[in-house]
C-alpha cells in the first residue's frame, strides 16, 4: 500500500508531515532541489531523519 499526502511548506504543516513520516518508520527523506522551496522542509527534517537532497536532472541539460 502506498499513501500520498500533500503538506505546505508552513512550519504547523511541515511539523505534522515530520510526524506521519516518523508513524510510518521512515527512516531517510529524500528531495528535489528546485529554487530555494526544499530549504523549509530539509532544515526541519534533517534533524530527525537522513535527508538527503536530489538535483533536478532534465534530459535538455545534456549538451
Amino acid at each position: 500500500m502506498q499513501e500520498a499526502r500533500t503538506f505546505s511548506t508552513m512550519t504547523p504543516s511541515l511539523l505534522v508531515m515530520s510526524d506521519w513520516l516518523t508513524s510510518l518508520r521512515v527512516t531517510r527523506v529524500v528531495m528535489e532541489a528546485t529554487s530555494d522551496y526544499w530549504r523549509p522542509p530539509f532544515y526541519l527534517l534533517e534533524g530527525s531523519f537522513e535527508t538527503w537532497l536530489a538535483r533536478c536532472f532534465t534530459p535538455s541539460s545534456i549538451n
